[in-house]
């Protein structure tokens, strides 16, 4: 809690996990109309990149991240066609 070492566990499918893209971001999507994969996808300001953007199934993190503390976090996981999910967590 608040010690850093934070992470975000995923599971997805039906897919094996590697097929999917992962981009992890600091904070909630900014987007004013809802969310949709084909015309508007999530946002989250201007300049605002993810905090990992891999297509690996553990993000390149094992054993979790020391400079993730507290806060609020989204995960967006897009398929080889880019459609895509996000969830957005608050990791304590």
């Amino acid at each position: 809690c608040g010690g850093g070492n934070g992470g975000i566990d995923a599971t997805v499918g039906p897919l094996a996990a590697a097929s999917y893209t992962y981009e992890w971001y600091n904070g909630s999507p900014t987007n004013a109309t809802p969310i949709n994969f084909f015309n508007n996808p999530p946002t989250f300001g201007v300049g605002a990149g993810p905090i990992y953007g891999v297509s690996q199934q553990n993000l390149g993190i094992n054993g979790g991240d020391p400079t993730i503390g507290s806060g609020t976090y989204t995960l967006v996981v897009y398929d080889p066609d880019g459609c895509g999910a996000f969830k957005t967590e608050f990791v304590p």
